[in-house]
């Protein structure tokens, strides 16, 4: 186990395998010798770890999870709903479980039960940000925007370092056209991911709100220039331009 958390995957596998030869009906050695696979890109057999641990243990809930996770990563997510649907009837008060069954109804545009999953995620564990954000999104595709935000920031709040989380809220805000607190939030999410052409733009766009001409066209230049030429990017920056009545430089815009 001390291998596996120092990352050294393939050293770990080889040791479960060999305890494995000893105790062959051991479920704890066949679930961590399936993650070693898993880490090692060995998805087949890991697959069949699992399955083999559940087969001897069908009560544990995280065989379960972990069998769901696996599933998810070889995008079979009807089967992987089936794992955390089963995981979660097993152990209903793990807010783990409950979040990765939310992600595969996510998944599956099933809002309500996404909902309902995230809910109880939150519940049980509010002390995971990934829980809050996983709701917050629920809320924003289902357009109640207010409740996305409050869910976005709670996020934030036990997870400032982390960019989707900003990104997020600040997109909630974009939707509000509340253009001060949306470029506050893209200006954090540039600071922490600066590479990222689609919060240049989306800065762009929100200067482009704020009527704000020149800054906006120093944010779409910047994304412009971090990605692959974008006709989308190419049209708003010559918008700007044309705003500006800079018409040769609205011209070049497309080049």
């Amino acid at each position: 186990l001390l291998l596996l958390k120092q990352g050294r995957f393939p050293e770990a596998q080889a040791l479960f395998k060999r305890a494995l030869s000893i105790s062959p009906e051991n479920s704890e050695l066949m679930i961590n010798l399936g993650y070693t696979l898993v880490e090692s890109g060995k998805l087949e057999e890991a697959e069949e770890m699992y399955k083999k641990a559940i087969e001897n243990e069908p009560e544990k809930a995280h065989y379960w999870n972990s069998l769901g996770l696996l599933l998810q990563k070889k995008q079979d997510f009807e089967y992987a709903s089936v794992c955390f649907r089963k995981a979660v009837d097993l152990a209903p008060f793990n807010g783990v479980y409950q979040s990765n069954l939310g992600r595969i109804y996510l998944r599956n545009d099933s809002l309500e039960l996404a909902e309902e999953s995230f809910l109880k995620a939150t519940d049980l564990d509010a002390t995971k940000a990934d829980h809050w954000n996983n709701r917050g999104y629920v809320y924003f595709r289902k357009e109640e925007y207010e409740e996305a935000i409050l869910d976005f920031q709670e996020a934030i709040n036990l997870d400032p370092e982390n960019y989707v989380y900003h990104s997020n809220l600040g997109l909630a805000f974009f939707q509000m056209e509340l253009w001060e607190k949306a470029k506050e939030s893209f200006e954090e999410t540039i600071h922490l991911h600066p590479e990222n052409h689609t919060y240049h733009y989306y800065l762009g766009e929100i200067w482009l709100g704020l009527n704000e001409l020149e800054e906006a066209i120093k944010s779409l230049r910047t994304a412009i220039s971090l990605t692959k030429p974008n006709a989308v990017y190419q049209a708003k920056l010559a918008g700007a331009y044309q705003e500006l009545e800079e018409f040769k430089l609205a011209s070049s815009a497309y080049t």
